[in-house]
């Protein structure tokens, strides 16, 4: 896939998914589609705030681990 086929995403812009899972592209070279790295998840007790929802932040490992146990096909 070229960069060409995602002209407006950029590196490091936030990808909302249905479930509201928010990603942070990582690049843009992946046979289906743009590739990223879960930063957010809607979660009631989260400490971050779009105004509507709270968002528990994620780092690496423990995205990896949550979409490992939620959506193991997209790992």
């Amino acid at each position: 896939m070229d960069i060409l086929d995602h002209p407006e995403v950029r590196l490091r812009d936030f990808i909302v998914t249905r479930e509201g899972w928010i990603f942070s592209s990582a690049d843009y070279y992946h046979p289906e589609g743009v590739r990223g790295v879960l930063r957010y998840v809607p979660d009631p007790e989260g400490e971050r705030t779009d105004g509507t929802r709270n968002y528990r932040k994620y780092d690496f490992d423990e995205a990896y681990d949550y979409m490992d146990i939620h959506k193991p096909e997209w790992v």
